[in-house]
């Protein structure tokens, strides 16, 4: 599973969706807000092993965002 596949799984299971989910789009579209984006985060932390800091965190604005940070710790 890549990691975009990983994601996807992750917003619609925390979405309780079930809907193609393409580095485009942005999580305003997606319907996930602030606090589901943190919940997703650390998800995505949990599952990869890795860390965001906060910094990082507050510049997310859709599902390529987080792709990019999780290369750069590849």
């Amino acid at each position: 599973m890549n990691n975009l596949e990983i994601i996807s799984t992750l917003i619609n299971t925390l979405k309780g969706m079930d809907r193609k989910i393409y580095a485009e789009d942005s999580f305003e579209m997606l319907g996930i807000d602030s606090f589901e984006l943190f919940e997703l985060c650390l998800l995505i932390e949990d599952r990869l092993n890795i860390t965001f800091n906060e910094e990082e965190l507050m510049q997310i604005t859709c599902v390529y965002d987080i792709l990019k940070l999780i290369e750069g710790r590849s």
